[in-house]
Formats: structure tokens, C-alpha cells, sequence
């Protein structure tokens, strides 16, 4: 990946709160107040429970942008300072990348399944 490109979830990828999904799925999640669910129906991949602070940044992928982007806006947002963040979200960006759960922009894997 490089820091030029535009990344982007997915069509179809949903992002919900852990608390209104289902109630028998629910019961089986370990989830806390505040955390997401990031599913993408009709793939192999398996849904990916996240809190409330990873599902603020990916939910400006929903609009495609650099990643360099989302954490200046969410570092002003915030306050916090931008490297940190970076660092932070790094390694989730690249475990939703791996999963194909955040693709670059434009990419036959943006499109819906």
C-alpha cells in the first residue's frame, strides 16, 4: 500500500453497532458498549468486531481518501496527536486490507460481491 492511495470499504461492507445486530448473534459476541460490527455479506470473510474509535476512522472510508487524510481529520477532530494515531491504526489497516475489507478506491475489489 502505498501512502497515495485511496482506500475505501468496500460497496455492500456494512459497519453496525455490535448492540443492534441480532439478538442470538449478539449473546455470542464478546462485544462492549460502543463497538461495531464490519461485515461484508455475500464474501468468505468472516465479520470483524471492532470499538468505537477504529469504526470513527473507517467510516470516513466510506468516501474514498488517503489514509494519511482520515487521521489528520480525525487527529483535528479529536485532538490527538497524529503520529500516535497513525501508529495506532496502522495495524488495523493493514488486518482490514489482508481481509479485503478495505480495498483501494476504484479496484474491481471495491465492487459489491
Amino acid at each position: 500500500m502505498r501512502a497515495t492511495d485511496l482506500l475505501a470499504l468496500p460497496a455492500g461492507v456494512l459497519l453496525r453497532p455490535a448492540d443492534t445486530i441480532e439478538e442470538t448473534i449478539r449473546d455470542r459476541l464478546h462485544h462492549g458498549p460502543g463497538d461495531f460490527i464490519l461485515t461484508r455479506p455475500g464474501s468468505r470473510t468472516r465479520s470483524l468486531l471492532i470499538d468505537a474509535a477504529a469504526a470513527d476512522l473507517l467510516q470516513l472510508f466510506q468516501q474514498p481518501r488517503t489514509l494519511v487524510d482520515a487521521v489528520i481529520a480525525i487527529s483535528r477532530r479529536t485532538g490527538t496527536d497524529p503520529e500516535r494515531l497513525l501508529a495506532e491504526a496502522l495495524p488495523l489497516i493493514g488486518h482490514l486490507r489482508e481481509r479485503r475489507l478495505l480495498v483501494v478506491a476504484g479496484s474491481d475489489e471495491a465492487n459489491e460481491i
